[in-house]
């Protein structure tokens, strides 16, 4: 299934709210996740090989459901 990546969207929500802007290795030491798991995450498009507590911590950590960091792409009629 093809989805689209809504990290970006979600950390510049965070930002926003927080008035900061946080770096992979600020995210990575936050979360407890390494800054490589955090790159893969960001920047692609499937969700191959991001495992569920990975997803779990990132979420929890950008406020937000884990449903929300990838999404079906709108159907276009």
């Amino acid at each position: 299934m093809e989805l689209v990546n809504n990290i970006q969207i979600m950390l510049a929500k965070k930002e926003l709210r927080d008035g900061k802007r946080y770096k992979q290795l600020d995210i990575a030491r936050e979360t407890g996740l390494t800054q490589s798991v955090v790159s893969r995450m960001m920047s692609r498009q499937d969700i191959g090989g991001v495992t569920l507590e990975s997803a779990h911590l990132l979420a929890a950590w950008l406020g937000c459901a884990i449903e929300d960091l990838y999404k079906k792409p709108e159907q276009h009629e």
